[in-house]
């Protein structure tokens, strides 16, 4: 296995969220090119949606099964559902408590940070997963173009 440095997360307390975008299940081994391939439906909705908050999009990973196959969602924050075209997925996040950390570099080395945090966070924290999605935080700072910035990854916890 192969780890990445951490740095200690901040404990936030993350505000209701309202996400739409393009929300599929991916197999392990076509995982990468599948989001690449959502995210990419996605970006003509960054300017179009009249009920868009902010200029964050996020990745939401929102269950994966004992095969490896994973469903991923990604977004942007809206005010309502109300006006939000008929093809994007919805999907509402709760008020919650999260670890929170930052990923600096190449989006392509996302997934080793994320497998560092399962494998050698968790374990050796005093929190546990909660029952909510974890989430990728891409401000107007993130290059969607070369993949190049600062992530955020926000992880929900109890004590």
């Amino acid at each position: 296995m192969i780890t990445t440095a951490l740095t200690r997360p901040d404990i936030k307390t993350g505000k209701a969220l309202l996400i739409v975008g393009f929300r599929q299940v991916h197999k392990r081994e076509e995982m990468a090119d599948g989001i690449l391939g959502q995210w990419q439906l996605l970006r003509p909705y960054f300017g179009s949606l009249t009920s868009r908050v902010g200029q964050t999009s996020y990745g939401i990973l929102c269950g994966s099964d004992r095969n490896g196959n994973t469903e991923y969602m990604c977004g942007l924050e809206v005010s309502d559902f109300a006006e939000v075209p008929p093809e994007l997925d919805h999907l509402q996040i709760l008020r919650q408590t999260y670890a929170v950390f930052t990923h600096e570099g190449h989006v392509s080395a996302l997934q080793r940070t994320w497998q560092t945090i399962w494998e050698e966070w968790y374990p050796h924290s005093s929190y546990n997963a909660a029952n909510s999605p974890d989430f990728e935080r891409y401000d107007e700072t993130y290059d969607h173009a070369s993949g190049n910035g600062s992530i955020e990854m926000w992880f929900p916890i109890t004590n």
